[in-house]
């Protein structure tokens, strides 16, 4: 059996609520799938009781972008504890400039001539360009979501907007400190990666996301060299949208299902190392 440890529900851009998303886990034959949702975990205990109706393991875990000079930085943390106050600020912090953003784009883009309704975007913190870019779809200003993103979206383009991020190091010591384990996601889009790697490493990073979709075979066995310099765990996932992807499917990397058993280890690891900070802060 195999396992997906990168997924996202409609709690942030994906198209599946946490129940459905479980429910095609199912469906799909796979052993556990991670919830990984853009900056909210409020999806978690939803995916958690499905998980326990339909007989898949469920990965609590988020999605955190970080700020970093070159390329772009995601950081995955899983076997948090969804109820967390570290996490709980960080999420409300990046909501809040979510939201900030949305609205950045929607003047730019009024400023254009191109009208989309505010009232969504300034209420539900979870939206965001995908979802933007699927609103310009509706209102026929474009074919293809796609085609938003290179028109109006993508980053050098008329309506795009910068979003103010975590630092890396903040960020990963907000996972560990819920109880987690941190997974650098999708290492292709960062700059310079083994240099990356060992700085993450000094904050705390456990982990590194080997399959993934874009990831050559050249990629990938170079992502695994690094996972064994730097002693980290070995994931993968498909990054699955939904129907933002549909050329991406639940399941689609084969990651094989004994990947999890050494993920949990280290979350043991780091519950338990968690649990004795805490202590001592009490005393």
């Amino acid at each position: 059996m195999c396992i997906d440890l990168h997924a996202h529900t409609t709690c942030s851009d994906g198209t599946l609520t946490p129940e459905a998303l479980v429910q095609y886990a199912k469906e799909k034959g796979l052993k556990a799938v991670g919830i990984t949702d853009h900056d909210t975990v409020s999806g978690n205990e939803r995916a958690l009781t499905e998980g326990q109706t339909q007989g898949v393991e469920v990965v609590p875990g988020v999605e955190f972008s970080a700020a970093c000079e070159r390329g772009q930085m995601h950081v995955l943390g899983f076997f948090i504890d969804s109820e967390n106050k570290k996490i709980a600020e960080a999420c409300a912090w990046l909501q809040k400039k979510r939201r900030e953003r949305n609205i950045k784009i929607l003047q730019k883009l009024d400023k254009m001539g191109i009208k989309i309704e505010r009232d969504t975007f300034v209420e539900n913190t979870y939206l965001g360009r995908p979802h933007i870019a699927y609103k310009l779809v509706q209102l026929g200003y474009v074919n293809t979501i796609d085609e938003a993103f290179e028109t109006y979206l993508k980053r050098g383009a008329p309506a795009y907007v910068v979003r103010e991020k975590l630092p890396e190091e903040e960020t990963i010591i907000t996972i560990v400190k819920s109880g987690g384990v941190p997974v650098l996601a999708h290492p292709v889009t960062v700059f310079n990666v083994e240099k990356t790697v060992a700085r993450l490493c000094s904050y705390g990073l456990e982990g590194i996301e080997v399959y993934y979709p874009t990831h050559t075979q050249e990629d990938m066995n170079y992502f695994f060299e690094l996972a064994k310099t730097y002693n980290l765990v070995v994931t993968g996932g498909s990054d699955f949208h939904g129907e933002h992807k549909p050329d991406i499917d639940l399941g689609c990397m084969n990651v094989p299902a004994f990947l999890l058993d050494t993920l949990k280890s280290r979350a043991s690891r780091a519950s338990n190392a968690t649990s004795l900070i805490s202590s001592k802060t009490e005393k």
